[in-house]
């Protein structure tokens, strides 16, 4: 059996490899230098490249691939390492497997050491130990595994076993083997306990809980202070990346919701929206010195003291030096509501504006809530009977329109907009024209900490040129 190694040079790598040799793997190294090794291809993430040959026979993936966190200072440039040396590298192999259908039967990614606690031990910790108790522990556990109550817990309920079926599925007890048995229905099995993943409206609360939050679990600023990276999501292109294990076909329209990736995408961004809203309500005031920052738009502060970010926004109307809040799924729905048309993107525009002064000034932002919830609340219920397929030129349009004008120039806003109108292309089944165009900008966005306003306007003014 070949095994593609990943960070076979490092520490643990270069012990595992000889491991490997020994137990009889034949075994591949992707490197960033190039070798004279037969067994040794070269991959640059910077570049996003890999030599396809590394993937040839190989049966599965061990992905050890990381900056050493302990070598330096925790400077800003050190930190952008430690992040793009794990985060980058492995999503360059996710899509280079994808693109390329490279069939594996395993893919072992290292995960982080804090799942065991942040307490200081003399402890030697391994795999069969139960993880941290802790804040930090409890909430690593929420959002990347099935952390169920423990009395809900099976005779084989592995906690290590992160995000399975049951974590986005429900606990399958009572559908386990309804699901599978072909005079079983989809009806039955959710009445059985099986969450409806089919509905986007549900499956977006459910993706929210983890990629957004909730009152019980969120990537909050204390958490990303400990290193957790920014938190983004877009439910149809993440959905998208999502390696489907089901197929939508005759059997699966009968019994399932089955909709448009348009409908998807603006169920997503309203659904977003409101739990923005709820996260707001449930989460901004935390009765000390500062409110809940994870909440605001993070590059309002983390930039270059030397560089101008602010620009006036009627949109929020904040004077220089405001810290404002993350409100670009707010934004996106602006421009659906104002495609769908009928006014509500004035009153959404309106209220929108009220809440970031609200927040700003300390002041009762509660009535700004409820207005806000019920506006999402009819543009949401309108989505249920409009029909959007010819919307996806007039909502290309308007963002880039909007972007020129400077209205959706944050980062935050600009990510979600792109990969909106990346979707919207898609589906109009003119993407491959597009491809360069769509290269460029999300050039402009390669890098959140170097991010240029001005760069991501003018390649937005290059549509269709």
């Amino acid at each position: 059996m070949k095994i593609l190694l990943v960070g076979g040079t490092g520490l643990i790598g270069t012990f595992l490899k000889k491991k490997l040799i020994i137990e009889g793997y034949t075994v591949h190294i992707l490197s960033r230098r190039k070798s004279k090794d037969s067994q040794t291809f070269l991959w640059n993430n910077d570049e996003e490249y890999i030599d396809l040959a590394a993937f040839k026979g190989v049966s599965g993936i061990i992905n050890l691939t990381g900056a050493n966190i302990a070598e330096g200072r925790w400077t800003e440039k050190r930190k952008e390492i430690l992040y793009n040396s794990r985060i980058l590298s492995t999503r360059l192999l996710f899509e280079t497997i994808k693109k390329n259908k490279v069939a594996l039967d395993f893919f072992i990614n290292s995960s982080a050491i804090g799942y065991y606690g942040t307490k200081k031990s003399t402890k030697i910790f391994k795999e069969d130990n139960v993880s941290g108790s802790d804040f930090l522990a409890k909430i690593c556990l929420d959002c990347h595994a099935d952390n169920v109550a423990i009395e809900k817990r099976g005779e084989k309920f592995q906690i290590e076993d992160g995000v399975g079926c049951e974590a986005c599925h429900g606990g399958a007890q009572q559908y386990i083997s309804s699901h599978v048995d072909v005079d079983s229905n989809h009806k039955a099995n959710v009445s059985a306990g099986l969450y409806p993943t089919d509905q986007p409206r549900e499956r977006a609360e459910l993706c929210l809980s983890c990629h957004l939050g909730t009152g019980e679990k969120m990537a909050t600023h204390d958490i990303m202070g400990a290193g957790h990276p920014r938190v983004s999501f877009e439910l149809d292109t993440f959905g998208a990346l999502q390696p489907p294990h089901y197929v939508v076909d005759d059997d699966y329209k009968a019994e399932k919701w089955h909709g448009s990736n348009i409908d998807v995408w603006a169920i997503g961004q309203v659904t977003a929206a409101k739990q923005t809203l709820a996260l707001i309500d449930e989460r901004l005031n935390q009765g000390g010195l500062f409110p809940e920052i994870a909440l605001f738009d993070c590059h309002a502060c983390h930039h270059s003291m030397s560089e101008k970010r602010w620009t006036a926004s009627e949109r929020s109307g904040l004077p220089p030096g405001a810290v404002r809040l993350n409100d670009a799924n707010f934004v996106i729905v602006l421009a659906l509501a104002e495609v769908m048309g009928e006014g509500s993107d004035v009153a959404l525009r309106n209220e929108v504006k009220k809440l970031h002064l609200a927040v700003n000034k300390n002041g009762d932002y509660s009535s700004s809530i409820a207005a806000l919830t019920t506006t999402l609340n009819q543009i949401d219920s309108k989505l249920s009977s409009v029909d959007l397929s010819s919307s996806a030129q007039p909502l290309i349009e308007a963002m880039i329109r909007n972007t020129i004008a400077g209205n959706l120039t944050d980062y935050v806003v600009a990510e979600q907009a792109i990969m909106a109108i990346d979707m919207l292309l898609e589906y109009r089944g003119v993407r491959e024209e597009y491809s360069l165009w769509l290269d460029q900008v999300y050039s402009t966005l390669q890098d959140e900490d170097n991010f240029s306003a001005d760069d991501y306007i003018d390649s937005m003014r290059l549509f269709g040129a």
